[in-house]
């Protein structure tokens, strides 16, 4: 899994690396390790879970972006209209959590360890 992380001091928890709506969707994957879910079901599960609205491709971008970094997976299937891409989450959120914390910590001291540059 990379560490790209971005962290936000101003919050605390999850909302440290993510906005609501992406932790809602997270926690769809989290509930249920390795079930795997269409955009069209995380989405649907968000606008029921979210104060305001998220598109459906914004929804996909994100899922796409965070299997890209290894922090989900994805398969591809076949469905109604052809392939179809379905996404899920090899870690329950605790263990997530744990995860995300050890790579915020090497991250972090990478960084710290690291001779500055100029």
């Amino acid at each position: 899994m990379q560490s790209a992380i971005k962290f936000n001091p101003d919050n605390t928890g999850l909302r440290t690396l993510y906005r609501e709506w992406q932790i809602i969707t997270l926690r769809l994957l989290w509930e249920n390790p390795w079930k795997k879910y269409t955009t069209k079901q995380a989405w649907a599960y968000v606008q029921d879970n979210y104060k305001s609205k998220i598109s459906r491709a914004t929804v996909y971008h994100f899922l796409d972006e965070m299997s890209r970094k290894g922090i989900i997976s994805y398969e591809k299937g076949m469905g109604r209209g052809g392939e179809r891409v379905l996404f899920f989450s090899e870690y329950s959120e605790e263990d997530f959590r744990e995860l995300m914390a050890r790579n915020l910590i090497k991250s972090v001291e990478q960084n710290l360890l690291s001779p500055m540059s100029g």
